[in-house]
C-alpha cells in the first residue's frame, strides 16, 4: 500500500513537471509574439521560466498523486489496483519491465516536454538575437541622446583603456568636444534650453517648481520637426514632458518628476512604476509587482533585465542601500532602453529624444568612491566596494547606446550630449556638506514665496521668483549684501563667497553662494558662530548638514555630433548647450530661428554639406505668444516631486 502511494506521487511529479514544461513553453511563445527581444539569454530563460514552472507543476502533481493514493487506501484495499496493470510476461521474451529496455511513460512525457521547452528557448534566443539587431530598414532619421552629467573626465580615460566602444566609434565618426553649460546648473532648465535653443527667460523654465510640459512656453525641437517635416517622434524620460503628448504615431515616456505614471501608449507606464519598485516592496505590494513585471515582459523588457530586477527585489531586505541604489540605476537604464527599442520597432518614428538620468544620480552619490583623494575620511572598505560604480554606469549607457544605434538609418543624424559635467562637491573637514537653505533664508528674513533656491553640492543658487526686472534686481542686491556680510566669529573671515548674475532678458538672474570651507575648517571653535555686522549670530551647526552627495555639477559637459553633415574625427571647441537645436535644424536643411539664442556649429560640419545646404534663417517658429510667468516656488510643489529632488541633492 505504501509502495502504491509512493508510485502515484512519483508519477504525479513527473506528469506535473511535463505539464509545467509545456506551460512554460507556451508562456515563452506568447511573450515572444508580444515581445520578440525577450529571450536575450537562453540560460536565463531556462532558469527563470522553464525550470521554476516545471518545479511548481511537479509539486502540484506530486501532491495530487499523493492525495489520490491516500483516497484509494481509505476506500479499502479492494479498490487498490495499479493504474497500468502489468502485461503477462513471456518467458521466451523475458520481463521487459525488469529488463530496463522501456522508459516509463511519465518519464518519457517529462523528458519530451523538457526538450520541447528547451527548443522554444533556443529558437526564442535566435529570434531575439535577430530582433535586437534592429529593423531591416531602420526609419529613424534623428537620435538625440542626453546623458545627464556625463563628463570627459570619466569617459576619456575609459575610452583610452579600450572601453566604451560605442561612444568611441561615435567620436571617431563625428565631431566631439566640450559642451559648455549655463548657470544655474540644474537639469530641467538646461535640457529645456538644449531642446529649444533659447534661454530660460524665453522658454520659461527658471526654477525647480517648473515641472510640467505646459511650463515650457516655446516649441521644442520635436514640435518643430513634426510641424515642418511631418515627422513622428518619441520622447523618453525627457524633462517636462508630463502630461505626455506626442505625434499621431509617436510615443512618450515622461521624466522622473511626472506626477503620475501616465505614458503614451499606456502600457509603457511600467517604466515609471519600476522606478518606484522600492515602495512596492516595502509596502508588501507583491501582486502589483507581478502585474508590472507582466507588462514589462510583454512590452519590451529583455529577460536579463527582468532577472536583474527580480534579484534586486529579493536583495532589498538584506543588501546595503548604497549597493542597491547603483543596481537600481543600472537596471533603470536597461528598462528605458528596452521600452524605447520596442517602440522604435513598432512605430517607425523618424525622431527620438531620450535622456539617461542615471549617470547624474550615480555621480552625485558615488563620486567620493570614484575619486577618494579629496575625501580622506572615506572608509577604505567602501572605496574598494563602490569605486567602480561611476564607471559602471558609463559602461551600461554605452552598451545601450549601441542598441539604439541599430535603429538609426544609415543617413541618420546622432547627437550625444550632457547638460553639465561633474566634479567633487565642497567639503567641510573632508566631509560633503550642504546648508539647510530654507531654514537659513527664513532666519535671515527672506520669504520662500519671494525667493527660489537650488542646492548643488556645497553651493546653492538663490533667485527671485518675480519676473519684474526692477524687483528682481532689488532682491538680488539684498541677497548679495546679506550673505556677503556674514563672517566666522572667531576668525573674522567671510563665511560665504558670493557671485551675482543679473543678465537682463536671459532668465539667468541669481546669487551663487558657496561655503567658505577653508575659513570654517580653520576656525578654532568646534561649532563656530556666523555673525552679521548688526551683531546677530547664527550657530553654524543649526544650518549645516552632512550629505551623501559627493559629486557636484561642473560647467564642462560633452557633445558628439555624427552623421553625413558632420566632419569625422573633428575636435569641437566653444559649443554651448544653446547651440544644439540650431545645429540640428541646420543639419536637416531647415532654417534657424532668429529668436533662438544659440548658434549653428558650422565648424562641426563638412564643407561639402555647407556648400549644398547653407545656413538660412527664419524669424521664428512660434505661432503663439506665451508670456513669461512668475515661478510657483518650492512651497507649492507636490511632496512627491520634492522627495525626488531631495534624493538628487537639489533641495534640503
Amino acid at each position: 500500500m505504501r509502495a502504491m502511494a509512493g508510485l502515484s506521487a512519483k508519477r504525479g511529479i513527473l506528469y506535473g513537471a511535463g505539464v509545467g514544461f509545456v506551460a512554460a513553453a507556451g508562456l515563452l511563445l506568447y511573450l515572444l509574439l508580444r515581445n520578440p527581444i525577450i529571450v536575450d539569454s537562453v540560460r536565463l530563460a531556462l532558469l527563470f521560466v522553464v525550470l521554476p514552472t516545471g518545479a511548481m507543476f511537479a509539486l502540484l502533481g506530486g501532491l495530487a498523486g499523493l492525495v489520490r493514493a491516500l483516497a484509494r487506501r481509505n476506500r479499502g484495499t479492494g479498490d487498490l489496483r495499479p493504474c497500468h496493470p502489468k502485461a503477462p510476461s513471456d518467458p521466451a521474451l523475458g520481463d521487459s519491465s525488469r529488463s530496463g529496455r522501456r522508459t516509463p511513460r511519465p518519464v518519457r512525457f517529462a523528458l519530451v516536454a523538457l526538450v520541447f521547452a528547451g527548443s522554444v528557448c533556443i529558437s526564442g534566443g535566435v529570434t531575439s538575437a535577430i530582433a535586437q539587431r534592429g529593423p531591416a530598414k531602420p526609419n529613424l532619421k534623428l537620435l538625440m541622446v542626453g546623458v545627464d552629467g556625463a563628463t570627459w573626465r570619466v569617459a576619456s580615460s575609459m575610452m583610452k583603456r579600450g572601453e566604451l566602444p560605442n561612444l568611441s566609434k561615435t567620436v571617431a565618426s563625428g565631431s566631439a568636444g566640450v559642451l559648455e553649460s549655463v548657470r544655474p546648473m540644474y537639469s530641467t532648465r538646461i535640457f529645456t534650453s538644449i531642446a529649444t535653443g533659447k534661454t530660460a527667460d524665453k522658454h520659461g523654465v527658471r526654477g525647480l517648481s517648473e515641472t510640467r510640459a505646459d511650463d515650457v512656453l516655446v516649441k521644442r525641437i520635436w514640435n518643430i520637426l513634426h510641424e515642418q517635416m511631418g515627422w513622428d517622434y518619441g520622447t523618453v524620460e525627457w524633462f517636462l514632458t508630463w502630461p505626455p503628448s506626442t505625434s499621431e504615431h509617436g510615443f512618450s515616456i515622461p521624466d522622473m518628476l511626472a506626477e503620475t505614471a501616465e505614458t503614451i501608449p499606456p502600457e509603457l507606464s511600467f517604466v515609471r512604476e519600476l522606478r518606484d519598485i522600492g515602495k512596492s516592496v516595502s509596502g508588501g505590494s507583491y501582486g502589483r509587482l507581478i502585474g508590472i513585471a507582466h507588462r514589462a515582459a510583454v512590452c519590451g523588457c529583455r529577460i536579463s533585465t527582468l532577472a536583474e530586477l527580480a534579484d534586486i527585489v529579493l536583495a532589498m531586505r538584506s543588501s546595503p542601500q548604497l549597493e542597491l541604489y547603483a543596481r537600481e540605476q543600472e537596471a533603470l537604464v536597461r528598462v528605458i532602453s528596452d521600452a524605447t527599442c520596442r517602440e522604435m520597432r513598432l512605430t517607425d518614428v523618424e525622431m527620438v529624444a531620450l535622456l539617461y538620468k542615471s549617470t547624474d544620480s550615480i555621480s552625485h552619490k558615488y563620486w567620493r568612491y570614484h575619486d577618494p583623494r579629496l575625501f580622506p575620511g572615506t572608509d577604505a572598505a567602501s572605496i574598494d566596494r563602490y569605486h567602480s560604480e561611476v564607471e559602471d554606469i558609463y559602461r551600461t549607457v554605452d552598451s545601450e547606446l549601441g542598441r539604439l544605434l541599430s535603429h538609426l538609418a544609415p543617413d541618420g543624424i546622432l547627437l550625444v550630449f550632457s547638460d553639465h559635467g561633474f566634479q567633487p562637491s565642497k567639503t567641510i573637514n573632508s566631509t560633503p556638506a550642504a546648508f539647510k537653505v530654507e531654514s537659513l533664508l527664513t532666519r535671515l528674513g527672506f520669504s520662500l514665496s519671494d525667493i527660489g533656491y537650488i542646492t548643488v553640492g556645497g553651493v546653492f543658487y538663490l533667485r527671485p521668483l518675480t519676473i519684474d526686472e526692477t524687483e528682481s534686481t532689488r532682491l538680488l542686491s539684498r541677497l548679495e549684501e546679506v550673505f556677503a556680510s556674514l563672517a566666522i566669529e572667531d576668525s573674522g573671515e567671510p563665511a560665504f563667497s558670493v557671485d551675482v548674475s543679473d543678465a537682463a532678458g536671459t532668465g539667468d538672474d541669481y546669487v551663487l553662494v558657496a561655503m567658505n570651507a577653508s575659513a570654517i575648517e580653520s576656525s578654532v571653535a568646534s561649532e563656530p558662530l556666523i555673525v552679521s555686522p548688526s551683531g546677530d549670530s547664527l550657530r553654524l551647526s543649526e544650518f549645516l548638514t552632512n550629505m551623501d552627495i559627493s559629486g557636484s555639477h561642473a560647467m564642462d559637459g560633452i557633445i558628439i555630433a555624427s552623421g553625413p553633415p558632420f566632419r569625422r574625427g573633428n575636435h569641437l571647441e566653444g559649443a554651448s548647450v544653446l547651440d544644439i537645436t540650431p545645429t540640428v535644424l541646420a543639419a536637416l536643411g531647415l532654417p534657424v530661428a532668429e529668436d533662438m539664442d544659440g548658434r549653428v556649429l558650422t565648424e562641426a560640419m563638412t564643407r561639402t554639406f555647407l556648400a549644398e545646404c547653407p545656413v538660412t534663417t527664419i524669424a521664428t517658429y512660434e505661432t503663439e505668444v506665451r508670456a513669461p510667468r512668475r515661478s510657483r516656488g518650492v512651497q507649492k510643489m507636490p511632496e512627491e516631486t520634492k522627495q525626488r529632488l531631495r534624493s538628487l541633492g537639489y533641495m534640503q
